[in-house]
């Protein structure tokens, strides 16, 4: 890898054509010179994403389902609302047809006392996406299958869009980003 030194004028062009949160002034490069189409994510050989690529994808999927205005929700290291919106992510970041998640009680609290819409998303940044669904729907689902816990575990088929434990039929909540 070379380093080189680009003027403000160089930068603000590239600033113009990459994709924020996501490209480098590297792959902005690459795009324009040599015509590749997108950012593809390095895994380790765990299969996991690094720390910045997960950080960028979660990001991203904040931004799309809240959009620009937002902010992150302390102490809940992935909670984030817009002025009409609430979103809690779980992550789940390494490449497998077989996810799991584990929501506490007091996020899942949290996300069914707020006025505004509520959103639970199951991520896989490993892979680019997730399950992005409504409070109201889970809440909905629990009671047909009588779900007893005071936690959610969600253990994610994604072969077959279906969450185990509730029995659920899930891929229109599926997600590409």
């Amino acid at each position: 890898m070379k380093k080189i030194e680009i003027d403000d004028d160089v930068f603000s062009f590239l600033q113009k054509h990459a994709n924020p949160l996501i490209d480098s002034p590297n792959q902005v490069l690459r795009r324009l010179l040599f015509g590749e189409k997108e950012h593809t994510a390095v895994k380790e050989s765990s299969g996991k994403l690094s720390g910045d690529l997960k950080s960028i994808f979660i990001q991203g999927v904040v931004k799309k389902e809240l959009g620009k205005n937002y902010k992150k929700i302390p102490p809940n290291r992935f909670m984030y609302e817009s002025a009409d919106k609430l979103i809690y992510l779980q992550n789940f970041d390494k490449s497998s047809v077989k996810l799991w998640y584990r929501i506490n009680k007091n996020q899942f609290d949290l996300l069914k006392k707020v006025t505004k819409k509520a959103f639970l998303g199951l991520t896989n940044p490993a892979d680019k996406f997730a399950y992005i669904f409504p409070i109201k729907d889970i809440e909905q689902r629990i009671k047909e299958v009588k779900w007893t816990r005071d936690y959610l575990e969600a253990n994610i088929d994604y072969a077959s869009s279906r969450w185990v434990e509730l029995d659920w039929r899930i891929e229109k909540y599926l997600r590409r980003y």
